[in-house]
């Protein structure tokens, strides 16, 4: 689907997810998108992907794909940031490389807070990222909006609530894999 880059992101967006679900029936399982430059729709997409339509996405430069010097090597990387962010693992560490997480049940986290540019007035992100498996490959995720330029993450509690629950799919809960929290 092509959209104007200079029209309304969140529009162009909403319709692919919706066009997808009404053309096959089914599920959207990732966003790609082929831009002409970098700029802000990239952190548009990035943001509505993540943060309204809880789809992720993939974004990649036209000039990259036009390389013919190469270019096997781009769509490799490509694919294994896909096939990460589709859940798939690109990497699987051995017990002794990794033996504090296999040895008693642990969860990784990882957290950060994106902030719009000087003089943007939208909510600062913040993210959450925890562990679900005991290889520490699989990944869920947490995000929240908050006022702009604020650095606390303050939704601890609906994080650990996310954790206990598995949002909603037991199979992602680290309380019921494991049983503590």
């Amino acid at each position: 689907m092509y959209t104007n880059p200079q029209g309304k992101i969140t529009k162009a967006l909403n319709i692919a997810c919706h066009k997808s679900l009404f053309n096959k029936n089914y599920l959207l399982h990732i966003i790609i998108c082929i831009l002409g430059s970098t700029g802000p729709i990239y952190g548009e997409i990035k943001r509505i992907g993540d943060t309204q339509l809880g789809v992720p996405t993939q974004c990649i430069l036209l000039k990259r794909l036009a390389r013919k010097i190469g270019i096997d090597q781009i769509c490799s990387n490509i694919f294994l940031k896909v096939n990460a962010k589709l859940g798939g693992q690109n990497v699987i560490l051995t017990n002794d490389q990794i033996d504090f997480v296999s040895l008693e049940p642990t969860v990784i986290f990882g957290a950060d807070v994106f902030h719009s540019g000087r003089g943007d007035n939208r909510p600062s992100i913040s993210a959450v990222c925890v562990s679900l498996d005991s290889k520490a490959t699989r990944y869920g995720r947490f995000s929240v909006n908050k006022d702009p330029q604020n650095e606390i993450i303050e939704d601890i509690k609906g994080i650990r609530s996310w954790l206990q629950l598995g949002n909603q799919n037991p199979k992602y809960s680290f309380k019921k894999r494991n049983s503590k929290l």
